[in-house]
């Protein structure tokens, strides 16, 4: 099953994401990360907490995240996990 999902990828030229290129862009969200602790987030899954904001313990990795009030309100209120810039409701703007 996996030569063929292999086979498949290649045909459509799907690449495998690369771990390098994706800390670059999180990197560029978040300048004091640093490419150990983005590849422990990155295998017990807790990137997508670290954009919406949301505290992070790993215990046993010795990482501890805050919670950030304002990422997870920009998540809250437009329901993207990248960080976005909202439009003033001034008119005039």
């Amino acid at each position: 099953m996996k030569n063929n999902l292999e086979q498949i990828k290649k045909d459509l030229g799907i690449k495998n994401p690369n771990s390098r290129t994706q800390f670059l862009i999180y990197q560029s969200y978040f300048p004091d990360l640093e490419y150990q602790t983005f590849l422990i987030l990155l295998r017990n899954g807790m990137l997508g907490r670290m954009f919406r904001g949301q505290e992070i313990n790993l215990i046993g990795e010795n990482i501890f995240i805050p919670f950030c009030w304002w990422r997870n309100e920009i998540f809250r209120k437009t329901n993207q996990y990248v960080p976005c810039v909202i439009k003033s409701e001034n008119p005039y703007w």
